[in-house]
């Protein structure tokens, strides 16, 4: 599947006028390959080509559909959507291409002009930035947190006359007058919260979800999760999700100081996706001193209507985030060292392979490449492969590190999870003993996959979330105070941009954005973060298995991948 994807990908390089159709499918796709076959058919018959139908088999033949003999008038009788008035109200810098119109994807052929920057722009307040709320919602479901910010808003919010129901994160289930304490790694004590909701009479139309929710057992993310199952489970469906963060967001070169708060970012991104007609915003805000000022400012802005926002408020002045281009420009050095030593977690696969070989090619450079799993014993690689076969993961892994071992330069592979803190100890010195002191780290690990945010478990949200989220401050934590030339976290514009079921891939690099800002104003660490799109041939996008009825936006997503 990967070895047919990547000839497509170089006979559309040599042959870009030309329409590629793949008719054999891949390991990572649902559709069998009788059905990936005749959609190959008939994209061959729209460009034009004779296609013998007769000599299909029974199975496969068509069937002949009555159609109308008059022709068709080719006029329009839906009801369109109302045109949104919300970015034609706020004055925000220009957003990402595709990222809210649903348009389909378009490759540019200029690489120059695939590069965006995210940038800030100074608003009015939101009472006149934004229309206001067509209908204010009057129950608020809120996540609590411990901090003076969650104790004023909720109070501001009931002095407005408007219901809230608090919820505070605690070992045991309490209730007491609209208030709840709740263990939010148990489901029971949220099925007992929505029962004493039901009791109340109370209809909470929107999720406030506050700074400092997460407690030693269950993150932001686990917290809204379990929310919104437990509420579709009982057939209650929130409108507005409103996520308060604290300085996860550098505005004006101000330091990040609360990485993890830019999961809910991501998180907030696939909401809209997956929960049709819901409106998220992301608001972050800086706590200095009395948390007043800064209530009024929140309250302006739940009175207004504001989906897709991201919003923070700096010093009393309100800013709004957007996207600008940031074409690519030949620099007059490279950034990497002839002969550097370098480590890239992910290494043998995706991205980080890619990147390896660049390295390795172009600068003879000295790689560590860094995988999950061990490899066999040199001596046992052709055996291996000859008993399971070029398609088996492991075999796919040995011919990619054999291959990197041709490219040049010096190749150190080694087996750690990227997350374990001792074992990636061992592996930085382990590397430093045999070529030498880091010149630059790149952290290209990840893990694919996801599920819708109704179905998906905590253990899976932590199973893709560890290696960006822990992995990074592993990462950060083993080299602070070192002399690297550069960390580069891999991200994804999944953060930005992300598809339904990503919610937990999207949390994760959302974070590595965050993280990077974290690292270079308070850590003292050269860290960036690159929001990759997919790629055809190797990555998380190529390895994704594709869920059941996703097929066609895949394809679409694949046509548009880079190369």
């Amino acid at each position: 599947g990967h070895s047919y994807d990547a000839l497509i990908g170089i006979a559309r390089q040599q042959m870009s006028s030309s329409v590629m159709v793949a008719s054999l499918g891949g390991e990572n796709r649902r559709a069998s390959d009788a059905v990936v076959f005749r959609q190959a058919l008939a994209r061959a018959w729209e460009c034009g080509v004779s296609i013998q139908w007769e000599r299909l088999d029974g199975e496969t033949a068509g069937r002949r559909v009555p159609l109308p003999t008059y022709p068709f008038e080719r006029q329009r009788y839906w009801i369109e959507p109302a045109p949104p008035t919300v970015e034609a109200a706020a004055p925000a810098p220009s957003d990402l291409p595709n990222s809210s119109t649903g348009d389909s994807y378009v490759k540019r052929e200029d690489i120059a002009t695939w590069f965006y920057a995210p940038c800030w722009k100074s608003t009015p307040p939101a009472m006149i930035a934004l229309p206001a709320q067509g209908k204010p919602a009057g129950c608020w479901l809120v996540l609590a947190g411990k901090g003076p910010l969650s104790s004023a808003l909720i109070s501001a919010l009931r002095a407005q006359g408007v219901k809230v129901v608090c919820l505070r994160a605690g070992e045991r289930f309490v209730w007491q007058q609209g208030d709840a304490v709740v263990n939010l790694s148990r489901a029971a004590d949220l099925d007992m919260l929505w029962e004493r909701i039901d009791a109340s009479g109370l209809q909470p139309e929107g999720l406030l979800c506050l700074p400092g929710i997460q407690d030693a057992t269950t993150s932001a993310y686990e917290a809204v999760l379990q929310i919104l199952q437990t509420a579709c489970s009982r057939r209650r469906y929130l409108r507005r999700f409103e996520f308060i963060t604290t300085s996860a967001e550098s505005v004006n070169r101000d330091p990040v100081t609360d990485p993890e708060s830019g999961e809910p970012h991501g998180l907030a991104r696939t909401i809209s996706v997956e929960f049709d007609g819901s409106e998220c915003r992301c608001i972050d805000v800086e706590m200095l001193g009395d948390p007043q000022p800064l209530v009024q400012h929140l309250l302006e802005e739940l009175s207004t209507n504001g989906p897709r926002l991201a919003v923070a408020y700096r010093g009393g002045l309100r800013w709004q985030k957007g996207w600008t281009p940031a074409p690519l420009k030949q620099g007059s050095q490279s950034p990497f060292r002839t002969g550097g030593v370098y480590l890239i977690t992910g290494g043998v696969g995706g991205i980080g392979y890619v990147l390896a070989t660049h390295l390795l090619s172009r600068h003879g450079a000295r790689v560590a490449v860094v995988g999950r799993t061990a490899l066999p014993n040199r001596g046992e690689w052709e055996s291996w492969i000859v008993r399971h076969g070029e398609d088996d993961p492991a075999s796919r892994r040995i011919r990619r590190l054999q291959e990197l071992e041709r490219a040049g330069g010096e190749v150190f592979f080694q087996a750690a999870n990227v997350a374990d803190r001792d074992a990636m100890r061992a592996v930085i010195e382990r590397t430093q003993e045999r070529f030498g002191p880091l010149n630059g780290v790149i952290h290209a690990a990840g893990v694919p996959g996801g599920s819708r945010i109704l179905f998906q478990t905590a253990e899976e949200a932590r199973e893709i979330l560890r290696p960006k989220v822990h992995g990074s401050r592993v990462l950060a934590e083993l080299l602070q105070g070192s002399n690297i030339d550069f960390l580069l976290f891999c991200s994804s514009i999944s953060a930005i941009v992300p598809a339904a079921s990503q919610s937990s891939y999207a949390a994760a690099n959302a974070f590595q954005n965050s993280f990077a800002d974290y690292c270079r104003g308070v850590l003292n660490i050269p860290a960036m973060a690159i929001g990759l799109d997919g790629w055809r041939e190797v990555g998380m996008l190529a390895d994704t298995a594709v869920p059941e009825g996703m097929e066609s936006y895949f394809d679409e997503r694949m046509r548009s991948a880079l190369t």
